[in-house]
């Protein structure tokens, strides 16, 4: 029981985020810290403390959202989880760095990156976000030699929105040292970057929009069938009412409900068969 509520809770959750209901998605992910703690499951009760930490974020109520990251930080050590400890430090950092607080922000994030480095294959795919994230908070203390470095190693990723996101921090960084010849270069790139990812997001939407119409396009023609169906069974039960005669008054409700009417009809013939007895008289 307890399972099936955290499992009902996240899809409300993920659902509600995605519809922008964050208030009332705040109030699903602190349901289901309840029942992970209920069910005394660690890797639930981290899960959802990551979770809370994410949605107060998206509230900007940084205070708790620092608060349950590092409740899920804390657990997540002793459950050797290196997928939500890392997630957890760059989100983390992220937090720190909206709220200007840099030094921890630099910290999490480099803890993170170790992490990312020394961890298995899956987890070192992802190493540009990290890239990014301190590069992007070097450039915020005034380090810019180290966030050229990081800024530039984050270009090798696959991930369009990466180096968008990367070009659009280079121009920012030229900018403000007055690095025209840079700031062009970088400019002309972040406009590609930007133009690619709208497209690519775009297409994206436009395939979810064809899948839905698919899909109510297959509930249509199936509950049309199903109209279809029900008339020829009303047809077919009135044809046979027609021919008996007396028994036709019941074809009207075979209009309105054809599976009782049948019942009726069927009921009336056996009562008003004639016996053998009658038809040997």
């Amino acid at each position: 029981e307890i399972l099936r509520c955290l499992v009902g809770s996240e899809m409300c959750i993920r659902d509600s985020l995605y519809n922008s209901l964050n208030e009332y998605a705040l109030q699903m992910f602190k349901q289901s810290l309840h029942y992970a703690k209920l069910s005394e499951n660690k890797n639930y009760i981290c899960s959802a403390y990551y979770d809370l930490g994410k949605v107060y974020s998206v509230l900007f109520g940084f205070d708790n959202s620092i608060k349950y990251y590092k409740e899920a930080i804390q657990m997540t050590e002793t459950l050797h989880n290196n997928g939500i400890l890392i997630n957890g430090m760059n989100e983390l950092a992220g937090v720190y760095t909206e709220t200007k607080d840099y030094q921890p922000a630099l910290s999490y994030a480099q803890k993170a990156l170790i992490l990312k480095e020394t961890s298995e294959l899956p987890l070192k795919k992802r190493l540009e976000q990290s890239y990014l994230v301190i590069g992007d908070i070097y450039r915020r203390i005034n380090k810019t030699d180290s966030a050229y470095y990081y800024l530039n190693k984050t270009l090798s990723s696959n991930r369009m929105e990466t180096i968008c996101a990367t070009y659009e921090i280079l121009y920012n960084l030229s900018k403000e040292k007055k690095d025209y010849e840079k700031m062009s270069l970088y400019c002309d790139s972040m406009v590609v970057y930007q133009d690619s990812v709208w497209k690519l997001h775009k297409n994206k939407e436009l395939m979810n929009m064809q899948e839905k119409y698919n899909q109510q396009k297959l509930l249509n023609e199936k509950n049309q069938l199903k109209i279809e169906k029900l008339a020829h069974i009303r047809m077919d039960f009135a044809g046979i009412m027609q021919t008996v005669g007396n028994k036709g008054r019941y074809a009207g409700l075979l209009y309105i409900h054809p599976l009782r009417g049948f019942d009726l009809f069927s009921s009336c013939l056996l009562y008003t068969s004639p016996s053998p007895r009658d038809i040997s008289g």
